[in-house]
């Protein structure tokens, strides 16, 4: 019986304060979840969503990894680290202000010290083919990808939509992102081919 493959999509920053939040965080995960579900064949979906605000306890760093919503997630990449040989895939999904860089409508941020995996580089070109306008850009302190990573083994990474994308836009660049994953991330998911994923 063939094993099904795991997607775990996170939001930090989904409690909006006026000093904080990602405006379109939530919005943008539960499209790009829709996405996945309607596209990606033989997969199970876990979704987390930030249960505290930005200016109390960001759930994006280390020191607030004892919180209920890190403890959620590290319960589940454990699980399935014990129960399948198919590591995660994890999208961290954020999103910026326009003015921050408006030309922009996606960027990708690595691990903080890291180079970006060779699968993230594969899907923003990916992209990129489609004439989304994005970057990849080097991390900070991203815990919950450097976690998901180093301590479970699995593929991470931190994507941040501009705030001024229509809905019907991040509906589209999600679809791309669901076919891709689809397409090509698991069907180079061998136990030969992942090292030339990262």
């Amino acid at each position: 019986m063939e094993m099904a493959s795991i997607i775990l999509i996170t939001v930090p920053h989904a409690i909006q304060t006026i000093a904080s939040g990602d405006e379109t965080a939530v919005r943008a995960a539960k499209i790009l979840k829709q996405s996945l579900q309607k596209v990606a064949k033989n997969i199970v979906l876990y979704a987390f969503i930030g249960d505290e605000a930005r200016d109390i306890c960001d759930l994006n760093r280390i020191e607030c990894r004892a919180k209920p919503f890190r403890r959620r997630i590290r319960n589940t990449l454990n699980m399935i680290q014990t129960t399948t040989t198919d590591p995660a895939l994890l999208f961290d999904i954020h999103s910026f202000p326009a003015e921050a860089f408006n030309s922009l409508e996606i960027y990708f941020l690595s691990e903080q010290g890291h180079s970006q995996q060779q699968w993230v580089i594969e899907l923003a070109r990916f992209l990129s083919q489609k004439g989304v306008t994005l970057a990849a850009k080097p991390g900070g302190s991203n815990d919950v990808i450097t976690e998901a990573i180093h301590k479970f083994g699995a593929f991470a990474t931190l994507i941040e939509f501009n705030d001024m994308l229509e809905f019907e836009r991040v509906q589209t660049i999600c679809t791309w992102i669901a076919h891709w994953v689809q397409q090509w991330f698991f069907s180079h998911l061998s136990a030969n081919a992942r090292c030339n994923l990262m």
